[in-house]
């Protein structure tokens, strides 16, 4: 039993899902550094209709379910990234969050998801950002656990506030001891990792009682779900079962992104 579990983690429910493959690590600077000097951010057909209409400066997120100070506070925030400042992450020249490694931040999930239609028009293959339900199992496993590697807290074994790491670290240090039983990397901590679906605080009541199979999430919404924490934040919020939302637009020194692949079809 999970006594941290959030009342939006809740009821538990079973879900089949088909077979996917899932990035053992975020994607790092190098990675996205291709598609930024394939000019990823000039060319449109790597951009979904919201997505170009965040990078020409047309998109608007619905703050509305936030209260009014955090109104305020996400809006300032968002403010700082005019469109003279979206042909590249936002943190892409600092030092402190650029080294080659390391998880790339400061990019929302237009750029997360262009960057894997750009993979995917690039190889063939169908990448995306995985589900969240995706991202759930590659974390915890089939036995469901707590934390990727097991049910029981462990300073050392991934990148948090308990660390004292202070910034991101390079993608698979803590491996294998933080690995999740799948053999991926940096599911806790790091990183918050930006995931397909959208965010309903209801979904999983909805869902109860259900046998579900490839769960997709609400068709619509106003923010994206995110998962698995990051350096800054505490055992708490690193839990494989901890669901936290950001509208699209955002950005943070806290959040990347790894990427899911679906197969071909024969």
């Amino acid at each position: 039993r999970d006594n941290d579990a959030q009342s939006n983690e809740q009821p538990q429910h079973t879900v089949a899902l088909s077979d996917f493959w899932i990035g053992r690590c975020p994607v790092t600077n190098t990675q996205f550094r291709t598609f930024v000097d394939d000019q990823g951010y000039a060319q449109r057909k790597y951009w979904s209709a919201g997505g170009w209409r965040w990078r020409s400066g047309k998109w608007q997120s619905d703050l509305s379910f936030y209260n009014s100070e955090t109104q305020a506070s996400v809006r300032e925030w968002l403010e700082k990234r005019p469109v003279s400042r979206r042909d590249l992450p936002y943190f892409w020249k600092d030092a402190k969050w650029n080294a080659p490694e390391h998880p790339v931040v400061g990019v929302c999930w237009f750029e997360a998801e262009a960057y894997a239609n750009w993979l995917g028009q690039a190889t063939g293959g169908a990448f995306r950002l995985p589900r969240e339900a995706e991202w759930e199992k590659a974390a915890r496993g089939d036995q469901g656990l707590i934390y990727p590697w097991g049910d029981t807290w462990e300073v050392g074994r991934c990148n948090t506030s308990e660390g004292g790491a202070g910034k991101t670290t390079p993608v698979g240090q803590y491996s294998p001891s933080g690995d999740s039983p799948y053999g991926c990397a940096d599911m806790a901590g790091n990183v918050w990792e930006w995931c397909q679906d959208w965010y309903d605080a209801g979904e999983y009541v909805r869902r109860a009682g259900q046998a579900l199979i490839d769960p997709t999430g609400p068709a619509q919404g106003k923010a994206r779900l995110v998962r698995g924490g990051s350096w800054y934040d505490d055992r708490s919020l690193i839990r494989c079962a901890y669901r936290l939302r950001l509208v699209p637009d955002y950005f943070l020194s806290t959040l990347g992104f790894r990427l899911a692949l679906s197969p071909i079809p024969v």
